[in-house]
């Protein structure tokens, strides 16, 4: 096929070229490949995305800022927004709220975890999930997967750092900090550093050996008091018993036997209330112990260790059968007014037994009671998007191109899953799990494996990875995280910062590497929305209607065709010599879409 001369020749160079704007990035794409967001405060989003298509953008996201503002948008407009975008030849995508986000761990507003959180999360994704498929079958669906922080990340000494990790009790779901600590050990004579992870550790053995040392010591109270009150009773019973039988017999007691009677009585009461306490313990023992072995199976995730917590399990179980006939024997002597010491110390006995069996196993088990946000929101995570996915895969027929694609984004980089390694870890075990699931459901492994690897994927955001350069970073580092999540990208946000806070500035005006990245998903071949984020120019004081003219300059696109023509780079700063063009930051003309009167460079 012949090519145009525009495709080969593309004339004399001219300080109105491309490379010659202030915001020029150094890369190129197709204007129609930008992506804009609608207003995500606002319910009304047919509104929203027809006055992003009036503006001439061919590719809108339809965002909404909380799941409040989203449950407030009519079922009507998802249809009809699809049928807009069907008629204007545009390209939409969602991005599902995240002020707080639909937290798919399961972790409230409080930072608090439960599993009815995590269930609600899923319902309530699913539902939003379903109403966007009105849109378009296969919509790419931007989510956030929890709103907590996970790792403070740092340079020291030019290496990489966790300055501070959060970790959650897997018990009670509660999240707790862990910040690297210098301390001097007086046995070396230096300081050391105690790692976040090092904290861990050593938090998870402090809390197990704790509750360990608790269930000891309420067993060995119960034991004491028994055998100390026993020894009161046999001690003092003999008498006692005498003075009651010369009651009995109308004998009268001299003064110093009278108060001997009394003392001995009370003393006798104070041992029997001892021995009712150390039941009373020994019970607590027995369900303590319960609990904190189920404790031990579940987060020790050791093979051997359990297999012999099984083992002895079945030994306790033997112990315990042994102890229940003896104490049938006797509440059936209880029954006949019979008593026997002997009988009820040897319960005692056997029960202290069975459970030092169990005491041995839980001191020999390490649970990792503790465990890093991270991976505690991974497993959580990676549950709700498979079963979300599925869910949505059996729905919409079976068939992948009728099943939207759930792209979970990187938020920031203190936060969980906010770089590269841990979201890519995140979306493998979340393929994993629904082949596995689809598996078992019937569905074949091949197609299992398509559908997950179609379906679930990952947004990634060039603006937030780039705050790791606030922390010490080079754009090295962010240059290799976009590379190695990009087989994994179904959709891109872009602006610019300069490391330090989310400003959402246009491309140029920060220090992203907006061309290393954006050609590095290139490479690996992404090929699908590229959404610009310019939230800080919207709420710092540009009030324009628009930021297309940004993008447009950034990206060094041609006013006209053929490509020798002007570009949206250094025209914007000579508008004189462009009739009905801009200067500076003004909106785009009527011609390509906008609703202002232009203006010229000294009007």
């Amino acid at each position: 096929m012949s090519e145009s001369y525009e495709n080969f020749y593309e004339g004399a160079k001219s300080p109105l070229e491309d490379k010659y704007g202030e915001l020029f990035s150094g890369y190129k794409m197709k204007p129609e490949r930008i992506g804009t967001y609608t207003h995500a405060a606002m319910a009304n989003q047919i509104d929203q995305v027809s006055a992003k298509l009036r503006e001439g953008m061919k590719t809108v996201e339809m965002s909404s800022f909380s799941a409040e503002i989203f449950e407030t948008i009519p079922k009507q407009q998802f249809k009809q927004i699809g049928e807009l975008a069907e008629v204007a030849g545009a390209e939409i995508t969602a991005h599902t709220p995240f002020n707080p986000p639909v937290d798919l761990a399961g972790f409230d507003r409080n930072g608090q975890w439960s599993e009815q959180s995590r269930k609600e999360a899923v319902d309530r994704m699913g539902s939003m999930i379903d109403r966007l498929h009105d849109i378009k079958p296969d919509i790419c669906i931007t989510v956030h997967p929890t709103h907590l922080p996970s790792i403070e990340w740092g340079k020291e000494k030019g290496e990489e750092v966790k300055e501070k990790m959060d970790a959650v009790n897997r018990e009670t779901g509660r999240t707790m900090p862990l910040e690297r600590e210098r301390r001097f050990n007086p046995r070396t004579g230096e300081v050391e550093i105690d790692t976040p992870e090092q904290l861990l550790e050593m938090r998870n053995n402090a809390y197990w050996k704790e509750q360990v040392r608790n269930i000891e010591d309420r067993q060995k109270e119960a034991r004491k008091d028994f055998v100390e009150a026993t020894e009161t009773i046999n001690s003092i019973a003999p008498k006692f018993t005498e003075y009651v039988k010369r009651i009995k017999r109308n004998e009268q007691l001299n003064e110093q036997e009278n108060e001997d009677y009394i003392r001995k009585g009370k003393l006798l009461q104070e041992a029997e209330e001892r021995i009712n306490k150390s039941e009373r313990d020994l019970e607590y023992v027995n369900s303590a112990l319960v609990t904190t072995y189920d404790t031990a199976y579940r987060y020790d995730d050791d093979e051997k260790t359990h297999k012999i917590l099984l083992k002895e399990s079945e030994e306790y179980k033997k112990k315990w059968d042994d102890i229940d006939k003896l104490n049938r024997v006797i509440r059936e002597e209880v029954k006949k007014g019979i008593m026997d010491p002997a009988k009820k110390e040897l319960y005692i006995e056997k029960v202290g037994q069975a459970n030092n069996l169990l005491l041995e196993g839980l001191q020999n088990s390490r649970p990792r009671i503790f465990e890093s946000t991270e991976d505690f929101a991974k497993e959580k995570v990676s549950d709700s998007l498979s079963e979300i996915a599925l869910d949505k895969f059996k729905k919409f027929g079976k068939r992948i191109e009728n099943t939207p694609v759930i792209a979970v984004e990187n938020v920031f980089p203190n936060w969980a899953f906010g770089r590269a390694e841990e979201l890519k870890q995140l979306i493998d075990e979340s393929r994993k799990k629904f082949v596995e699931s689809a598996k078992n459901q019937g569905i074949d492994e091949d197609t299992a494996k398509k559908a997950a690897s179609k379906i679930i994927g990952a947004t990634w955001d060039i603006a937030h990875i780039n705050m790791l350069r606030g922390k010490g970073f080079s754009k090295e580092t962010v240059i290799e995280e976009t590379k190695k999540i990009a087989p994994y990208t179904k959709k891109v946000h872009w602006g610019d910062n300069f490391g330090f806070a989310h400003t959402g500035l246009a491309p140029g005006m920060g220090n992203v590497p907006i061309k290393e990245t954006l050609q590095a998903l290139d490479k690996a071949g992404f090929s699908g929305a590229k959404i610009l984020e310019l939230h800080g120019l919207q709420q710092h004081g540009f009030k324009e209607p628009t930021m297309y003219p940004y993008g447009l300059e950034s990206i060094g696109s041609p006013l006209y065709y053929p490509t020798m023509a002007e570009y949206w780079t250094k025209p914007l700063g000579h508008a004189s010599e462009l009739p009905g063009t801009y200067a500076g930051f003004f909106p785009v003309p009527n011609e390509l879409g906008g609703t202002t009167k232009r203006k010229y460079i000294g009007d």
